[in-house]
């Protein structure tokens, strides 16, 4: 259970991990939580606004996680997936749209379009906030648009993309689901020859694999766990 204010996060842990509540301050574990989308601004989640990252700033957040989507013409812009966000701003052509098609279409939300050059702006600006991208699959591409990519975290979805990423000596490199689902035998073996640090996996995935995470832990190999909260009566 998660409570947040301004500057800090409650959590009360309820099972296996630990069983006292604790209040995190996220001035001191900046790198512990991801603002996801942005994080969430006015009530809305998923945004992936310019607005979004200003707002959760604000609030102490320094990881920002943001979905990049590439246009039909190759431009990298910010979306969760082409489906909603034509839902979102009633274009009604064929996906993914053009850039120009993108920068068009204002969302019902009346958030601006984000689009990289906006992207690196920000992060100019706010020399401090992590980038952490999710959906684009193209490390090249991604760490040759963005402003430093000391300051880049990608997640990624293919063995071939982890090594691409890693050759690119990013600040980390995120492997998916997918990917750890994927592996047969023995993961924590492949996952340290890989020299794998970082995972984003669901929550139920850790639960699922209590004492093979806690070995992973030991390994030094970082867990970002997502669908937190997320079913009611259970989170």
């Amino acid at each position: 259970l998660e409570e947040k204010d301004d500057k800090s996060v409650s959590i009360e842990y309820r099972g296996w991990w630990m069983s006292l509540p604790r209040k995190i301050s996220m001035k001191n574990e900046r790198s512990r939580f991801i603002a996801h989308a942005g994080g969430r601004v006015n009530g809305k989640v998923y945004t992936n606004s310019l607005e979004a990252l200003s707002h959760n700033y604000e609030k102490g957040f320094r990881y920002f996680e943001i979905d990049i989507l590439e246009t039909s013409d190759g431009a990298l812009v910010a979306g969760h997936d082409w489906e909603s966000w034509k839902k979102r701003t009633g274009y009604n052509g064929s996906l993914p749209p053009t850039k120009r098609q993108y920068d068009q279409y204002v969302r019902m939300e009346q958030f601006a379009p984000m689009d990289m050059g906006i992207l690196n702006g920000w992060f100019e600006k706010h020399p401090d906030a992590i980038l952490v991208t999710d959906k684009i699959n193209n490390p090249k591409k991604m760490a040759s648009n963005f402003i430093d990519k000391d300051r880049l975290m990608m997640e990624v979805f293919s063995w071939e993309a982890f090594r691409e990423a890693k050759a690119l000596k990013m600040k980390g490199v995120l492997l998916s689901g997918n990917v750890f689902n994927s592996i047969k035998g023995d993961k924590r073996k492949k996952l340290r020859e890989e020299q794998v640090k970082y995972l984003a996996l669901p929550r139920k995935t850790v639960l699922a694999n209590k004492s093979l995470f806690h070995q992973l832990k030991k390994d030094g190999i970082r867990t970002y766990v997502f669908h937190v909260n997320y079913e009611e009566g259970k989170d």
